[in-house]
């Protein structure tokens, strides 16, 4: 996508969470210098289709720079 010049590329679209008729997924992408975060929604069911929306429709998106990072967690294994 682009828009105003600044090309956007989709790194991770993230699986879609439901919350009754309504889903959002968290979407990862870069201007290819920084990456950034937002969501996205829809509504709706697999049965009678989606009707997607997103805050980026009206130019007011919550958006947040954020960066890759790992992470090691510990948990309790059967032996």
């Amino acid at each position: 996508m682009s828009r105003d010049g600044v090309r956007l590329t989709v790194i991770k679209c993230g699986n879609w969470e439901v919350d009754g008729k309504y889903e959002h997924c968290e979407v990862i992408f870069t201007d290819g210098d920084r990456n950034y975060r937002s969501y996205a929604s829809r509504s709706g069911s697999y049965f009678s289709d989606y009707s997607y929306t997103s805050e980026w429709d009206d130019g007011d998106a919550d958006v947040e720079e954020v960066r890759k990072v790992s992470k090691t967690i510990e948990v309790w294994e059967a032996v």
